[in-house]
């Protein structure tokens, strides 16, 4: 028969055209469940059930939804952000983390005043993950999240790594042009590491970014562009550069590989084990002493464009394939569905158990 699944939403409107990781993630959810009889129902933010809860947002720092459910049971399980503090009567709730708030402040550290406040904001949002989490069914998207949740005492139920569309996300043909430098993802100046860009650029590298918010003067800004245009951008450049201080994964790697675009990154997310695969991709100096080096490797990729993007394809195709992204999370809800039934059939025995 299959499950209904509701998909909570986010609790805030994207701009105009940014899809952002998350939404990706829901959409090769929806669909990896195509044909399973699971199917994946987005709730939309005016649902009358639902209700952003801004003042005790505030006192947690952050997002607070609540949401309760239909009394004939719509949903068979829902289908949560772990970023968002969800309050809601459904027995069966799954949580879906993109995010360690605990390791996003260990990578960022301390920079100025406006580093304390935000070092401060950081430990608020992480101490309320912790409560939120703690003793839920917790989904994390790589290993390498997995690690950071738990050291920060949240423990995670299972790890479905998220994988690229190789047949959406492929090499242009042949002979095809290609040129320039790309950044690609949301604007966030120190957290997505615009000052190392902003020194690349410095330093002779033209570096168009396609984000959310204007990055400034000595970059070029590329306003975000519907998912579907995606892939044509990183078919028409040579290099993603990503400097990124924080990933959980990094889906925008993966998909920049999968195009045959080799990327320069740090050892965050994915870059933890292109660090093993394809050490080349990875540079190890933080901050705007390591421009040198993302300099330095980014004229050898350039140099050895074709050795270089061949390795990043065949990367995402042998290690992020899409079959075993569909398969993890059928088997997810396969298990789910059974559950349900072992618990039904159980409730049915005591009914028929005459009465003492």
């Amino acid at each position: 028969m299959g499950l209904r699944i509701g998909l909570l939403p986010f609790p805030k409107k994207l701009p105009r055209g940014f899809t952002g990781g998350d939404g990706v993630v829901h959409r090769m959810i929806a669909e990896a469940l195509a044909g399973s009889g699971h199917t994946l129902v987005p709730i939309p933010l005016d649902d009358p059930r639902l209700r952003i809860r801004r003042g005790l947002g505030r006192l947690l720092g952050t997002v607070a939804l609540g949401y309760r459910t239909s009394p004939d049971g719509e949903f068979d399980v829902l289908l949560a952000n772990g970023e968002t503090h969800v309050s809601t009567d459904h027995p069966r709730v799954l949580y879906l983390s993109h995010l360690s708030f605990a390791r996003y402040r260990r990578q960022l550290g301390l920079r100025g005043w406006k580093g304390i406040a935000r070092f401060l904001h950081l430990t608020r949002l992480a101490w309320a993950q912790w409560i939120h989490l703690r003793g839920k069914r917790v989904i994390a998207v790589s290993e390498y999240l997995r690690e950071n949740l738990e050291a920060a005492g949240i423990p995670v139920h299972r790890v479905i790594t998220n994988a690229a569309d190789t047949e959406r996300f492929a090499p242009p043909p042949a002979g095809s042009p290609r040129g320039g430098l790309l950044y690609a993802g949301g604007y966030a100046r120190i957290g997505k590491g615009f000052d190392i860009l902003e020194a690349l650029a410095r330093k002779g590298h033209p570096i168009h970014c396609l984000t959310n918010q204007d990055p400034g003067p000595s970059l070029t800004w590329i306003q975000s562009v519907p998912y579907e245009q995606m892939p044509d951008f990183f078919r028409r450049h040579s290099l993603l550069v990503f400097p990124s201080r924080y990933e959980s994964l990094g889906m925008v790697a993966l998909e920049a590989m999968a195009c045959g675009t080799p990327v320069v990154m740090g050892p965050v997310g994915v870059g933890m084990d292109l660090a093993r695969e394809i050490p080349d991709f990875i540079i190890h100096g933080w901050d705007t002493n390591a421009v040198e080096e993302y300099d330095a490797r980014i004229r050898k990729i350039l140099g050895r464009f074709d050795h270089y993007s061949a390795l990043a394809r065949d990367y995402v195709v042998e290690r992020h394939p899409p079959e075993r992204f569909i398969r993890a999370w059928r088997d997810l809800f396969d298990q789910l569905e059974g559950e349900r039934a072992a618990k039904g059939a159980a409730s049915r025995r005591g009914e028929d158990r005459p009465a003492p």
